[in-house]
């Protein structure tokens, strides 16, 4: 799409159409400023953002990563619900260690160890490239369930600065498996509950595969990520059809509250 411009790169024109839809891609997130104008955006496709966009009228201000509202997706695993889950794999099941209310059929069918693996492959992902050209960054992160930041979502050579939930810190995910006509290796890092660890050996008569979970530590010729952390803040809904219209309203001093979060999402969304 033409009408986004690259760090750095000086904009053809003002762009026509702030937002577009296609068959391309399900959803489109934007951030406006006081004006109404569009800073920046997000492509998203189903529960991965591939892409991020700026408009002329952005000046490096801090840019804020989408919250989707997965609370009925079974397999997005909030944060009280893996630390349940944890609880029940140790032994040490409590009325503290109760998961979320609501109920969903596919996700209370699952075992502890299923919500500990889809927790551990995020309930958001941000794809490798997402950030592409980019290398000075703060990204705020308000979500209440894991974020998956694939190996190279970001510059090797970019600054970062992440902005979580007091409760949230980076961990380094390393998957690696082996069956009779392949084997492979992944790494991830994943922003999840401080208190999450999750080290699993899967093996069954076709396939061996290891999960572990590291606290993270930079490596060198890897992005530079630092992190800081930011109070919650509360969400509001509208129905405009044929999509759906939210609104972000901040309530803390990291956010203006004149400044407003909006998308426009595809009924016909796939995760």
């Amino acid at each position: 799409m033409d009408y986004f411009k690259n760090a750095g790169a000086e904009p053809a024109s003002q762009p026509q159409t702030p937002v577009k839809v296609s068959e391309n891609f399900d959803e489109v997130y934007l951030h406006n400023d006081e004006q109404g104008q569009p800073l920046y955006g997000f492509t998203v496709r189903g529960h991965t953002i591939t892409q991020f966009h700026t408009y002329p009228s952005f000046q490096w201000q801090d840019v804020q990563l989408p919250q989707l509202d997965l609370s009925n997706d079974p397999w997005a695993i909030q944060h009280r619900d893996v630390l349940a889950a944890m609880a029940e794999q140790n032994g040490h099941f409590t009325a503290e260690f109760r998961p979320t209310a609501q109920p969903n059929p596919v996700r209370d069918a699952m075992s502890s160890d299923e919500w500990l693996q889809n927790y551990a492959n995020g309930g958001l992902t941000v794809a490798k490239g997402c950030f592409a050209g980019y290398r000075n960054l703060r990204l705020k992160v308000p979500t209440d369930y894991s974020v998956k930041l694939a190996d190279g979502c970001f510059d090797q050579h970019a600054k970062v600065e992440l902005v979580l939930p007091n409760n949230v810190d980076v961990k380094c995910l390393e998957y690696s498996y082996a069956t009779d006509q392949e084997r492979g290796s992944e790494k991830w890092l994943l922003l999840a509950h401080r208190d999450f660890h999750y080290n699993r050996v899967q093996q069954d008569p076709d396939r061996f595969a290891v999960y572990a979970t590291h606290n993270y530590q930079r490596r060198d010729r890897e992005t530079q990520i630092f992190v800081s952390h930011l109070p919650q803040r509360k969400l509001t809904t509208c129905t405009v059809q044929p999509y759906q219209l939210l609104t972000e309203i901040k309530v803390d001093d990291w956010f203006a509250p004149q400044n407003k979060s909006v998308y426009l999402q595809n009924p016909t969304r796939e995760r």
